[in-house]
């Protein structure tokens, strides 16, 4: 894994979600890193997936629940213990507009690989995951989903 790419996905995109009120869930854990917003009502998760096969590239997890929480099986779960995948918007910011392009990754697809392709800098998917963030808060105002996001079960 590159712990280029993790750093500075880190010194780039932590300070970007503290501007807009998010809070890092602390400890961080090696494959997740979860972000979290009140707006209201409603909480607000960004998670990074880190590739659990070590491979230097993420996805980015969305999705929004109660403030107070969802009531399972007769427990209510806290919404600082929820994750964005138990939401009904639940869904992914990703690199590219089709299914093939889901990560954000720094190395290159096999058959470029193949091909003797060196794997990008750093800040390339960094910089690529910056430039689709924008489609998060569009739809937390309007609903409305950008071409970079997949909703993994939206019911609403």
């Amino acid at each position: 894994m590159s712990q280029a790419l993790r750093q500075h996905l880190k010194e780039r995109l932590q300070p970007l979600l503290e501007s807009r009120g998010f809070v890092a869930d602390q400890p961080q854990h090696a494959l997740f890193w979860t972000y979290r917003r009140h707006d209201g009502e409603q909480l607000h998760i960004l998670e990074v997936q880190w590739d659990k096969y070590q491979r230097p590239r993420f996805i980015l997890n969305y999705g929004t629940v109660p403030s107070a929480g969802l009531s399972i099986q007769d427990r209510l779960v806290p919404a600082t213990e929820l994750a964005a995948s138990w939401a009904s918007d639940a869904g992914r910011l990703q690199a590219g507009t089709s299914a093939s392009e889901s990560w954000f990754r720094q190395d290159r697809p096999w058959w470029r690989r193949l091909l003797g392709a060196a794997p990008l800098e750093p800040q390339v998917p960094v910089q690529q995951l910056l430039a689709c963030l924008g489609e998060l808060e569009i739809y937390w105002h309007s609903g409305l989903l950008g071409p970079h996001m997949w909703p993994l079960g939206r019911t609403q």
